[in-house]
């Protein structure tokens, strides 16, 4: 529970705060499981404070000083948090749902399991940053640091993605459904195992779960994307999957090997033509990544054949 008299001093407004931390540097502020919803806190100084399942909701910190913090299970929605330093602090299992986030610094903060839902994170500073099994679900990244951030298993269904800094973060297990991206975004020596196209872990790809993605297979489904679009937050829809890639899956030896299990080998139907084969892998194809990649309503785009 919170230290009642760093209530009443937080209570006395931001600067009088302020002037008393900068008095009492070995004073650690203890204003867990408090409530300061809607609160004005411009600026303050709350570095190293516990925070832990403190309701924030609707707080205004523009600027404020939270490094160090310790934020588990708090509530930050809906909150002013532009050019907030929250580097180094312990954000596991908060709640940033809907927060405005211009400008601000998350260099190697833990957001394990955080809710970032609908966040605008514009400009902000994910750099080392731990977004493990984080939900990033409808969120705006729009020129954003995340160089060398964890986001294994996280949450990136829908995200509007432009001009941001994916060099260096593990993306493996993350689920990419509906995902906005166009070619602004550098994916320099992303490591990414697998993933997965729907959410609750459905659509692995790559299908066998005992193989992994290749750094190319990874970088086909980032390339080919349309002309950046003026309407999203100038962000473009998913792309269209390479035709590189498809080459590539439509000749892999796992799709044409379970595209044979589908023949019975107790038919009569011992010998069958290539022609029907590569039919029968363009359905699973379609079925598999047209749903996936919303291109349901496009025009249907040319397969590219197996060698014979």
């Amino acid at each position: 529970m919170a230290n009642q008299e760093h209530l009443i001093k937080l209570n006395e407004g931001v600067e009088s705060w302020n002037q008393w931390r900068e008095e009492n540097p070995s004073i650690i502020p203890d204003l867990s499981q408090a409530s300061l919803k809607g609160m004005n806190l411009l600026g303050a100084n709350l570095s190293n404070a516990n925070l832990i399942g403190t309701n924030l909701t609707n707080a205004f910190l523009k600027g404020a000083n939270l490094s160090r913090a310790l934020l588990s299970q708090a509530k930050l929605s809906i909150c002013n948090l532009a050019e907030a330093n929250f580097s180094g602090a312990q954000l596991n299992q908060s709640d940033l749902s809907k927060a405005y986030l211009l400008g601000a610094n998350f260099a190697k903060a833990n957001l394990k399991n955080a809710f970032l839902i609908g966040a605008n994170m514009r400009k902000a500073n994910f750099m080392m940053a731990n977004l493990s099994k984080a939900y990033l679900t409808e969120g705006i990244l729009l020129e954003t640091i995340l160089t060398s951030a964890d986001l294994s298993q996280a949450d990136l269904s829908g995200i509007k993605v432009s001009n941001s800094n994916f060099s260096n973060v593990t993306l493996t297990g993350a689920c990419i459904e509906n995902w906005q991206i166009d070619l602004t975004n550098n994916f320099d020596n992303v490591v990414c195992d697998y993933v997965y196209l729907e959410a609750n872990n459905k659509s692995r790809l790559p299908l066998n779960p005992n193989k992994m993605l290749a750094p190319e297979e990874f970088q086909s489904l980032v390339i080919n994307v349309p002309e950046k679009s003026t309407k999203d937050n100038g962000v473009s829809p998913l792309p269209r999957i390479s035709k590189e890639f498809k080459t590539r899956v439509l000749n892999h030896k796992e799709i044409q090997e379970t595209t044979q299990a589908d023949i019975n080998p107790e038919s009569n139907l011992k010998k069958i033509t290539n022609e029907k084969i590569k039919s029968m892998i363009k359905v699973k194809l379609k079925s598999l990544y047209t749903k996936k990649f919303n291109l349901e309503n496009q025009e249907e785009e040319e397969f590219v054949p197996i060698n014979s």
